[in-house]
């Protein structure tokens, strides 16, 4: 064998050792861009789910809140109407009266519109859909069938559309 045979394979020997390097730095780059990939993603998971916890969160208090102003405002106004059974209202109970009832309704729409911000949440899937059926299940029923609430629900003329749509997707068993 010659010199310039022995320097050509000498060389041959290194270009293939630095190959050889080559794809084991790439090997371990892959290894280590998917470790790194898959925890991003669980942190992004894990934000996520704070995310919707949160929005959940803040659901249920906007809900809660509103049905806490109906009852206050419920408690206020009884004993007016109690008196107005009876006919012994004053000209200035009846103004009260008058004022309390429109601050009453619209203390019910006010709760109306907070179910129907949390159905729209629901159907857009921003929030867990099996803990939402499990929570308001019974409370969207019960809201959408109540006698003295029906002008509301009214199908073609309701703004309500969303919280219809949950009610119907729940509790229609023809679907």
């Amino acid at each position: 064998m010659t010199d310039i045979e022995k320097i050509s394979l000498t060389i041959a020997g290194i270009s293939a050792l630095f190959a050889l390097g080559s794809l084991i730095v790439s090997i371990i780059s892959i290894v280590k861009s998917n470790s790194i990939a898959k925890l991003s993603l669980n942190k992004s998971e894990i934000q996520n789910m704070i995310s919707m916890g949160n929005l959940e969160l803040s659901v249920s208090e906007r809900i809660s809140n509103s049905r806490d102003k109906v009852g206050d405002i419920t408690m206020i106004i009884s004993p007016l109407l109690g008196k107005k059974g009876n006919d012994k209202l004053s000209d200035s109970e009846k103004t009260t009266l008058d004022a309390q009832e429109k601050v009453l309704q619209s203390a019910i729409e006010n709760n109306i519109n907070s179910y129907e911000d949390a159905c729209s949440k629901y159907l857009d899937g921003k929030i867990d859909k099996v803990r939402f059926k499990k929570t308001y299940n019974s409370e969207i029923r019960q809201l959408v069938e109540r006698k003295n609430l029906e002008k509301y629900f009214k199908p073609l003329t309701s703004k309500f559309k969303a919280l219809l749509k949950v009610y119907e997707e729940w509790n229609n068993l023809e679907k």
